[in-house]
């Protein structure tokens, strides 16, 4: 194993595997709380409201719980719009790190003497292409026709299925607010399968270098 190889194995994928773990399992991690914090916050909402003193009337207690609810439906809303945000950014980072390795690699390997690669050529096209248009899409917003074409399920709110052979409309794929876990819904599973498919591009590059 050359010192490339290794650079690439090391560090390449290294900082993948980062990427995806801290994301995940760290940052990600921190939302498995929110039905539990809304809940909290209604709880609260309501023991606030119903102490407060009366302003005449009968305070009507079914009024109360229910405007405690809103207050903790609300709560679970926002924090399930950043954690979409989060997860969409991550995406977007996964495949605008690997480009950025990739300027890298080919710095590296003009001043050293090593070939020329054609990445395109190399493993992981499909998710990899996939991965460039969410992050397109994540970072831009507006028009997203291409990402629908091949992923119309990330435009639908997870549990609400897109109907993926109906026509692509512009209006359909026009994204609002990415950045705040609006219209676009990329999932979990899709940061690892970038992940993958970039681990699995270096890990065959770094056999050519």
């Amino acid at each position: 194993m050359n010192w490339r190889e290794r650079y690439i194995r090391t560090i390449f994928i290294g900082q993948i595997d980062a990427l995806e773990s801290v994301g995940i399992d760290r940052i990600l991690a921190g939302f498995s709380t929110a039905e539990a914090e809304a809940l909290e916050v209604a709880n609260d909402a309501f023991a606030r409201m119903g102490g407060e003193p009366s302003d005449g009337g009968d305070a009507d207690m079914a009024d109360i719980a229910e405007i405690a609810n809103d207050e903790g439906l609300a709560h679970y809303e926002m924090l399930k719009s950043v954690e979409q945000a989060i997860i969409n950014l991550l995406a977007a980072a996964m495949y605008h790190l690997y480009e950025q390795q990739k300027a890298h690699l080919v710095r590296i390997l003009r001043r050293t003497g090593g070939p020329v690669i054609d990445f395109d050529d190399q493993p992981g096209k499909t998710k990899i292409d996939e991965a460039n248009l969410v992050a397109n899409a994540t970072k831009h917003g507006g028009n997203a026709q291409d990402l629908k074409k091949i992923r119309p399920d990330l435009f639908a709110p997870p549990g609400i299925a897109s109907v993926g052979s109906a026509p692509t409309s512009n209006a359909a794929a026009k994204l609002t607010e990415p950045l705040g876990g609006q219209s676009l819904f990329v999932q979990i599973q899709d940061i690892r399968d970038y992940a993958a498919a970039i681990r699995q591009r270096w890990q065959a590059v770094a056999q050519l270098v």
